[in-house]
């Protein structure tokens, strides 16, 4: 069979001539995608599943056999019913339609179903490819929409399908990308067929609009410490890297950097970690025994499951939390993990409640996100909204002294997350298991409205309570290293 351009490996092509060329010519070779990119691909596909109950009287094509799906197709269009996942080949190219729906003398409109929440210039590319395949294999495409997910959108008891979704014209956008459609098939057409794939530098493109699989494959010989990972600024290292420097040690000194890419700079030079003992000090001397050190674990998803919730909310269905009196005593901990596929928003703010003292410093890291969700809890349950206040006021936030590089090790490269800190500054190994929180809401999300296997539920809970303990366990290193970096 020739080298088929499909709709997902167009998409390829235009962020990247070289991961189309591995897509096609060597897919063996392109690392598996990461937890991150699958837990995407399951909203998606939920996504789709939902909004085929938009048209009640759609048929769906299988697309297990690829040459019964094409046949099938093209038989299906008689039927002048709407098609879900209709497949067509035409000028070496193929596209599924997430929806094909028929308007009578008017020929038929492509409906693409994304789950996000907006328009975006790399959707209207899509459907752009799809209606160059279809129209190349005979059909008349009339108008072109786009289906997503409606974000102001509040669950009742009951799930409102069509109040989910909104539906967005798209043909004009559509109609001005395909004056250019041809010509970029084309170039990839070429691309392809050559023997060895193009040589491409690493840029911030990379990752945008999505994390390139080849990246681990790319990036190989960058170095440990290189321009891109200069904080909150890719721009300087595509500035950078196309003057031909990667190393930031090698930064001219008359190049601009902001004062916290001074320090990873200097980091780099020295290769040791770069300290503001003052900042940390002061940092430290606003705990109060006991001190908490709390974490939680949440998952969203486009379609909301429970009452109150909009697409996207994130539903909290377990903390770790650890208590210390003193820098010398034993930790005590509590967990709470929600029952899969049951909402318990409740039960989790009357145990946090209750699992709190009435005093002492409650450390969490980046704590924009807990106190957003203790916010929403008290908007749900007005009887907790006292305690609730009073806890948020005794949150102190472990990430500002690393936002600010008070303490900035060379090896975080440029990264604030704690499951890049831990690691370099503690050795701490969030490789074993569940290593992120990606990871974690993937897995509660399956067991929670996908899996029924008691066994695989079972195994899944049980690294789930693993991996938010490692992350209040972190916690407690950083802060421990804080305080003896400041007394040795």
């Amino acid at each position: 069979m020739p080298k088929l351009l499909t709709k997902s490996k167009f998409l390829n092509a235009l962020q990247c001539p070289r991961w189309v060329w591995y897509a096609v010519n060597r897919p063996a070779a392109i690392p598996d995608y990461n937890k991150k990119s699958q837990y995407l691909f399951s909203q998606g596909n939920l996504v789709g599943e939902y909004a085929k109950q938009l048209f009640p009287d759609g048929i769906t094509i299988p697309c297990s056999d690829f040459k019964e799906s094409l046949q099938l197709s093209k038989q299906q269009l008689q039927q002048q019913k709407p098609l879900f996942e209709a497949g067509f080949i035409a000028d070496g190219c193929y596209s599924r339609v997430d929806v094909l729906i028929p308007v009578g003398d008017k020929g038929w409109d492509i409906a693409e179903v994304k789950s996000g929440a907006s328009v975006k210039d790399i959707h209207v590319m899509d459907v752009a490819f799809q209606r160059y395949c279809l129209s190349k294999a005979g059909l008349k495409i009339n108008r072109c929409w786009l289906i997503h997910v409606n974000n102001k959108y509040v669950r009742a008891e009951r799930l409102d399908i069509y109040s989910l979704f909104c539906r967005k014209d798209i043909t004009g956008k559509v109609l001005n990308c395909s004056r250019e459609i041809s010509g970029r098939i084309s170039n990839i057409k070429n691309t392809i067929k050559n023997e060895q794939a193009p040589v491409v530098n690493p840029g911030s493109f990379c990752t945008r609009p999505y994390d390139c699989p080849l990246i681990s494959l790319c990036w190989k010989d960058m170095p440990e410490e290189n321009v891109f990972q200069l904080f909150a600024d890719n721009r300087k290292g595509d500035e950078l890297s196309g003057n031909g420097i990667l190393k930031q040690e090698n930064i001219p000194d008359d190049f601009h950097l902001t004062r916290l890419q001074q320090i990873q700079k200097k980091a780099s030079v020295e290769k040791k970690p770069q300290l503001r003992k003052k900042a940390l000090s002061d940092f430290i001397t606003l705990l109060q025994f006991p001190v908490y050190f709390l974490d939680f674990e949440s998952y969203s998803s486009p379609v909301p499951f429970f009452k109150g919730m909009k697409p996207y909310d994130q539903y909290p269905f377990m903390y770790s939390l650890k208590k210390i009196n003193n820098w010398e005593a034993e930790e005590e901990n509590f967990i709470f993990l929600s029952a899969p596929g049951r909402d318990q928003r409740d039960l989790f703010i009357k145990r946090l409640v209750n699992d709190i003292d009435k005093q002492g410093s409650i450390i969490v890291y980046g704590k924009d996100f807990e106190l957003k969700k203790l916010d929403e809890l008290a908007g749900l349950f007005p009887a907790y909204r006292s305690s609730l206040e009073k806890i948020k006021a005794r949150f102190i936030d472990l990430q500002e002294p690393f936002r600010r590089f008070d303490y900035y090790h060379p090896d975080q490269a440029g990264n604030v997350s704690m499951k890049k800190i831990v690691p370099a500054l503690t050795g701490h190994d969030y490789r074993k298991g569940i290593a992120n929180g990606y990871e974690a809401s993937l897995g509660f999300f399956h067991i929670a409205h996908v899996s029924k296997k008691k066994d695989e539920i079972a195994t899944i809970i049980n690294r789930i309570k693993t991996y938010c303990c490692s992350d209040t366990a972190g916690m407690k290193k950083l802060l421990f290293l804080l305080k003896d970096s400041i007394t040795f």
